[in-house]
């Protein structure tokens, strides 16, 4: 069985493009698949009842970029699914107690060296 895009009359470039140009709950639940709007929904409302509770809409707005991102990534299954896969690979190397291959390891100097380049504009 292959993945099947969750929006027929959108390609996933298209799907990506509208989260772009539009990053309102009302556009990322419209470009997510049917299987997430009943989460997307519970977690929409409970957002929005904790930023009334407490007069602060951080919770709006992380929801609103966590679920962004769940569209944009789930904007082509097929790739999604192949991510989700490399994962579950990646996962079976630490479980072993091995580094996955390819896997970058994280230290001050790989940092500091980010943060030049990134100076450097490169």
């Amino acid at each position: 069985m292959t993945a099947q895009p969750h929006d027929r009359h959108r390609a996933p470039e298209e799907i990506r493009e509208s989260l772009y140009a539009d990053r309102s709950p009302k556009n990322i639940r419209a470009s997510l698949p049917p299987e997430d709007h009943a989460l997307f929904d519970r977690e929409y409302w409970h957002a929005l009842d904790t930023a009334k509770l407490n007069y602060d809409l951080a919770p709006v707005l992380a929801f609103q970029q966590n679920w962004w991102w769940t569209a944009y990534h789930k904007a082509d299954p097929e790739e999604y699914a192949e991510t989700i896969r490399a994962g579950e690979r990646a996962m079976e190397y630490y479980e072993r107690g091995e580094r996955p291959p390819g896997a970058v390891r994280w230290d001050d100097s790989l940092d500091a060296q980010m943060r030049e380049r990134i100076e450097r504009g490169k």
